[in-house]
């Protein structure tokens, strides 16, 4: 048959709870809760197992089903799959509700609320946050822009052209000499 599990102290069983007490705190020395086993034993009297149970499980190891593993690593890859399995079996559920949030009776903070989530859950980005920019439009006269661009215009200076002519420099013969 089984043998109790050794939790990583041994605490007086008198003093150990067979549940999780309510706002229970992990710590170094205790990272998981310590408990008795919550398994009933004998129905008639509703008697529990009170082995100790696997640190973070609420049953020993033979009223979890981790004997009839090879490993622990097979146990809790196990564990795991029927995790995710259950929340699969939830997911029907988990809509539903979705849907019922969203309906009109709930109130518009609600219902974006659960909109967002969801939306970020299945990955949809959401915008970029807008800036505000500060833009002044002036009304003025066309007419009146034109003349005053035409105005700045025949203010300009203008750069009189002289015509010239480019003269080379002749080559004396001293210098052919040294080249």
């Amino acid at each position: 048959m089984a043998t109790d599990a050794v939790p990583f102290t041994n605490p007086d069983p008198g003093k150990v709870p067979l549940v999780i007490e309510e706002g229970w705190e992990p710590t170094l020395e205790a990272p998981l809760p310590t408990m008795r086993c919550v398994a009933v034993v004998d129905h008639a009297t509703m008697e529990r197992c009170g082995r100790w149970s696997i640190r973070g499980l609420s049953e020993c190891a033979a009223h979890a089903g981790y004997e009839s593993f090879p490993s622990v690593g097979v146990y809790a890859d196990a564990v795991v799959e029927a995790a995710r399995l259950r929340l699969m079996g939830m997911a029907d559920t988990a809509l539903d509700a979705l849907q019922d949030l969203l309906g009109p009776d709930t109130r518009q903070n609600v219902r974006m609320r659960a909109v967002e989530v969801t939306l970020d859950r299945v990955g949809v980005v959401p915008p970029p946050k807008k800036s505000e920019v500060d833009i002044t439009v002036r009304q003025e006269n066309p007419a009146a822009v034109l003349a005053e661009r035409l105005e700045r215009l025949g203010q300009a200076t203008v750069v009189e052209y002289v015509e010239a002519e480019l003269v080379e420099p002749e080559q004396s013969p001293e210098l052919d000499q040294q080249a």
